[in-house]
């Protein structure tokens, strides 16, 4: 359950009970006899949990602009953490506005700052200068992480943990995970070639900066380790990429519908239709596809064989590279044929 917010809320449950594999957090609280500390923090609850791991001291993340956790990890909230809630931190940047941090021409201007294919989701404009909304208007919660600021703000709250729990204070290695979720958050908004993601790129080494005399202060230069890390990349917008020279296709497959319909028709011809006037396909989504698991509608011995002529129809695709079944990825020994 969630610990820090009233019980009214309806923000989703969140734990690492999903989560199989030891993270580093979890192997050094082994290795430690859990004499360490380990903490993960991001605005994205799933940044700071996996992040951290199943073993870790606490893990915590934003909603509805306060630092959360879950009873996987506590049951209530470190008094630090509390009052730095109450005095509603994230409130100081309702109304601000984001406009460039250096003078225009220090900028490299890939495109122009108003590019059409640039997404407005949260109501911040596609060009500078980006105005917050106030605190009282919901839009702001929305806003806020696809600004700068959210790297601003949890690398405050970062310090206040290293304060308060000490980190770095003894002989035992401790381990703070930071997510700076704002960047995965301009990038899908602006893309890796906007003057968005450039200047925040320039916040952002300004930001580190100012973290690491902190650190300095606080734990003693020598004393801290310093690890940059990134869970992915950004591609380029599609319509931009054509500038570069490159092919481009925003939605490469096509219409996912026809593909669906596709491996449907090739799967009742090659097994004959299913039983129960159901479906053999499930779903496509995400560059995956999903039979149905329904024994009266493909039956266990079929499931090997439905998989396999799923694969064909999607390799036929001319935008997909490689396919792999559930088989090929269970198997002890990697697939040695091509992809395609």
């Amino acid at each position: 359950q969630l610990v820090g917010l009233p019980p009214s809320s309806n923000a989703k449950s969140m734990s690492p009970d999903s989560l199989l594999a030891e993270t580093l957090g979890d192997v050094l609280d082994r290795v430690t006899e859990d004499k360490a500390k380990v903490i993960g923090l991001a605005l994205k609850d799933r940044a700071g949990i996996l992040m951290a791991g199943r073993k870790a001291d606490a893990a915590y993340w934003l909603v509805n602009r306060r630092w959360i956790t879950s009873s996987w990890y506590m049951e209530r909230l470190p008094g630090y953490v509390r009052a730095y809630n109450e005095s509603r931190p994230i409130d100081a940047y309702a109304g601000k506005t984001w406009n460039f941090l250096l003078p225009k021409d220090k900028y490299h201007l890939y495109r122009p700052d108003d590019y059409e294919h640039e997404n407005d989701d949260y109501g911040l404009g596609r060009a500078f200068p980006h105005r917050l909304a106030t605190r009282d208007e919901s839009s702001f919660d929305r806003q806020f992480p696809c600004t700068p600021y959210g790297n601003d703000a949890t690398l405050l709250a970062a310090r206040l943990i290293v304060e308060n729990e000490a980190l770095g204070g003894d002989d035992v290695t401790d381990l703070l995970c930071l997510g700076l979720s704002s960047n995965d958050y301009l990038g899908h908004q602006y893309g890796p070639y906007s003057l968005e993601v450039e200047d925040a790129t320039y916040r952002l080494d300004r930001q580190l900066a100012g973290f690491v005399d902190f650190l300095n202060v606080h734990v003693g230069e020598g004393n801290w380790t310093l690890v940059l890390s990134a869970d992915h990349g950004v591609a380029p917008i599609p319509e931009f990429v054509t500038q570069l020279g490159l092919k481009r296709k925003r939605n490469p497959l096509g219409d996912l519908s026809e593909l669906q319909a596709k491996v449907e028709a090739r799967l009742r011809e090659k097994l004959g239709p299913p039983n129960q006037k159901k479906a053999y396909v499930l779903a496509l989504e995400n560059s995956q596809l999903f039979l149905t698991r329904n024994p009266e509608v493909l039956p266990e011995k079929q499931r090997a064989a439905a998989r396999a002529i799923a694969r064909e129809v999607v390799l036929a695709e001319e935008a997909v590279f490689a396919a792999y079944t559930a088989d090929q990825l269970d198997a002890d020994e990697p697939s040695s044929h091509p992809p395609k």
